[in-house]
């Protein structure tokens, strides 16, 4: 192959290029911005765990650690452990050896537009998380959160 039939770069190439790193720079702001620019503050928020074997109930207790399970960063610690039993749904009837696991843990966390951004995982009422203890894994919803102090 000759080297004059090589493509040189024309300024179409440069606009494009431009155009490309300019988006990549104003999406990066956004999201610094959306997680760095609020205040810092302590949060109380509560997961809770629909349908779980009441044999699990014991693995967890206050002190415990609470974990992102998808990114391993720490988010808590928790703070109380409840629970209540679990019904099928629409009827009275309770489900035998299952409960409903209400898990409330305290964390520092970044205010945010969108929640509250603890390390790298966002919290906000409704949010699905998968957390994981030390001798437990479990998937819940955030229910409730708040600030303190």
């Amino acid at each position: 192959m000759n080297s004059k039939d090589r493509r040189k770069i024309n300024i179409i190439d440069v606009i494009i290029l431009i155009a490309l790193l300019s988006a990549l720079l104003v999406a990066g702001m956004g999201i610094v911005r959306s997680n760095s620019g609020g205040e810092t503050v302590t949060v109380r928020y509560i997961i809770q765990v629909d349908r779980i074997g009441n044999d699990f109930i014991s693995k967890i207790a206050a002190g415990n650690s609470v974990y992102d399970h998808t990114t391993s960063a720490k988010i808590g610690a928790v703070t109380a452990v409840s629970h209540s039993k679990a019904y099928y749904e629409n009827s009275e009837s309770p489900i035998e050896g299952y409960s409903v696991l209400y898990i409330t843990a305290e964390a520092q966390a970044v205010k945010t537009d969108t929640g509250y951004a603890v390390g790298s995982s966002l919290i906000n009422v409704g949010r699905e998380l998968e957390l994981r203890f030390p001798n437990l894994y479990c998937q819940g919803k955030c229910v409730s959160i708040e600030t303190t102090k």
